[in-house]
């Protein structure tokens, strides 16, 4: 017992000894400091369902919709594209993640590929794209029709403006 009086004793006189700059208070220790708490928020997934029919000859151009689950909220998204060097007509179903967003508004934006690729009845389809900024969308689904393509392509997001957000 008279170790631990003694301890207790060499604790306090360390924690008395120690001194602070005359700006400094106790308040200013606890909270976070105007460059923490400015900071930028950290980066969030969300989880991405895309629905795509895509017609060409030469161009190809595609429409379809979408949606966005992020933090608990569904977002409607619209869905454009464009192909260079494509042939035929497709439908798409894809889901995958969206990551590095900092805001469901991030989601936005224009995304694009080069490659080349074929469809005939039927198959899997595999993307992995980026807009400017920094989101990146991992995809894969199913596709069907019959269609070529040959070069560059491309598709635009757009979040949907919505008076209240859909239940997930």
């Amino acid at each position: 017992m008279r170790n631990f009086i003694r301890m207790i004793a060499c604790a306090a006189i360390g924690i008395s000894g120690v001194t602070l700059p005359a700006e400094t208070s106790w308040a200013s220790l606890t909270r976070p400091s105007k460059a923490q708490s400015q900071s930028k928020p950290q980066s969030q997934t969300g989880t991405v369902r895309i629905k795509f029919v895509r017609a060409g000859l030469v161009v190809g151009i595609g429409s379809g919709s979408g949606t966005l689950v992020y933090r608990d909220k569904t977002y409607q998204l619209s869905i454009s594209g464009v192909d260079f060097g494509s042939v035929g007509i497709t439908s798409v179903q894809l889901e995958g993640t969206a990551t590095n967003l900092r805001s469901v508004a991030d989601i936005a934006g224009e995304y694009n590929a080069a490659g080349s690729g074929a469809t005939i009845g039927g198959g899997t389809r595999e993307a992995t794209v980026r807009n400017k900024k920094g989101v990146v969308l991992k995809l894969r689904g199913v596709k069907s029709g019959l269609h070529a393509s040959l070069g560059l392509s491309g598709m635009s997001i757009t979040l949907q403006q919505t008076t209240s957000m859909l239940p997930r």
